[in-house]
């Protein structure tokens, strides 16, 4: 009854690209020699590896089917790529040869690392087939956020009620499957770029008495956490006719808050915005409706018709202190998140 599995994976993914200009390509009356040719070059390599080992058991007592998972998650990312360019070349014969070029200049580089890792848990509960629980939880890590911050908690729990598996549904004949479930669980996100919470600084473009200087990039923020996300939802399946007609509505309800943004600063700053928690708590819900019939089936022609209907809401239900906020010009409490603030018009003065 137990199963000890570890899942494995490497990625190497290795891109070389060059662009050519050579002075051919203008007006030969311009009289342009090889110095006018200039070559582009992009190297990148990008590598990655992941390691899921689990640990499932299950056993069956009586009425009662219990399945345990344990297990994680370790990954790891590397990007690197250069980028140059080259500027004068003796022949065009030598045009892809940075080392040909006259001028050679680093046009970019960008070297970054991501380490993600979790450990979870689950178990799931069935009782004669009928009634389901299901619990979970795990713990998150990420390189993308400061030391103090790095791993989050979530977790969740399902419940799930198969009722025409009653005994006084089991001789039905119009309604051949029933489900309702519900659940609710929290869920994160490190959805954003390396290095957000330092202080980084980068080369700059011109140089003073010879020498390249470095000019801060970003600002130092090492408070903000993982994104949270809060979700609800509900449903009934059903299924007619031997499950020719099946029929699924459902209800969700997701509370979203901490919000990884880049809240906007002032000019003067010398920055555009600074990575941090949006403090605000935003809910989407709606009602989600599926459809599947089977009209015909044979074992020469099956004709089945689907159809689906969403509807959904998105308000902003809170934001402490919105009117000092920079996005006091943007949102209103209680309405959508992509509202649109215009001027109002009063016509022209005659």
């Amino acid at each position: 009854n137990l199963k000890i599995s570890t899942n494995l994976g490497y990625t190497h993914l290795s891109h070389d690209e060059s662009s050519t200009f050579p002075n051919t390509i203008y007006n030969p009356a311009y009289e342009v020699g090889t110095e006018a040719s200039v070559l582009y070059t992009t190297d990148t390599a990008r590598r990655s590896w992941i390691v899921e080992p689990q640990l499932h058991w299950t056993s069956k007592i009586g009425l009662v089917a219990t399945d345990l998972l344990v297990g994680g998650t370790f990954q790891h990312q590397e990007n690197n790529s250069v980028s140059l360019s080259g500027t004068g070349f003796t022949s065009n014969s030598l045009i892809y040869s940075p080392a040909a070029a006259i001028d050679q200049r680093v046009m970019g580089f960008d070297a970054s690392e991501y380490k993600y890792q979790f450990f979870f848990g689950r178990a799931n509960f069935n009782v004669d087939s009928k009634y389901i629980l299901n619990l979970t939880g795990r713990r998150d890590g990420s390189s993308r956020f400061g030391e103090d911050n790095r791993f989050g908690w979530f977790g969740g729990v399902g419940a799930a009620w198969l009722f025409t598996k009653e005994k006084a549904l089991a001789e039905n004949e119009v309604l051949s499957f029933g489900k309702l479930r519900a659940s609710y669980g929290t869920t994160g996100s490190d959805q954003i770029g390396n290095y957000k919470f330092l202080n980084t600084y980068m080369p700059t473009t011109t140089t003073y008495e010879g020498i390249i200087g470095l000019q801060p990039s970003r600002l130092y923020n090492a408070a903000f956490r993982w994104e949270t996300n809060r979700k609800f939802e509900a449903a009934l399946e059903l299924g007619f006719l031997k499950d020719r007609i099946l029929l699924t509505s459902a209800y969700y309800r997701n509370i979203s808050s901490n919000q990884l943004v880049g809240v906007p600063l002032p000019a003067t700053t010398g920055f555009t915005e600074i990575q941090s928690n949006l403090n605000a708590t935003v809910l989407n819900s709606g009602v989600e409706f599926t459809l599947r019939a089977v009209d015909f089936n044979s074992t020469d022609f099956e004709w089945t018709t689907d159809f689906n209907f969403s509807m959904a809401k998105n308000e902003l239900l809170s934001f402490p202190n919105l009117e000092a906020s920079t996005f006091s010009r943007r949102y209103v409490i209680g309405q959508p998140l992509n509202i649109t603030k215009v001027y109002r018009y009063t016509g022209i003065d005659p």
